[in-house]
């Protein structure tokens, strides 16, 4: 999935917040937040799965879209997201302090 264009061209700002239960710009701001937290070391920069996929995929899972959707929508294996389920909610607790729980 193209991030940029799933973002500006497929959503009001209105069907975006209900759909991921934040605004566009709290998205943007939280992005930038977790990056640090997901990105690969040097060489690579960049993470495997971009940073916004990480974050659009886990926000839809909390807004309660089923697994098998997120994974067909964001063209991501199983195996990759639910490693990247997780190392995202982990990077969002970090820098929000949900203080989620782990087992």
């Amino acid at each position: 999935m193209e991030w940029a264009r799933r973002r500006d061209g497929l959503f009001t700002k209105r069907e975006f917040t209900r759909r991921y239960r934040i605004s566009k710009a709290s998205f943007a701001r939280l992005v930038q937040k977790i990056h640090p937290f997901l990105a690969r070391p040097a060489p690579l920069t960049e993470p495997a799965v971009p940073v916004e996929l990480c974050l659009s995929m886990s926000l839809r899972w909390r807004a309660g879209a089923a697994a098998v959707d997120i994974i067909d929508m964001h063209g991501v294996g199983l195996a990759t997201y639910y490693d990247r389920l997780l190392a995202t909610t982990k990077a969002i607790d970090c820098v929000e302090k949900m203080s989620v729980p782990w087992f």
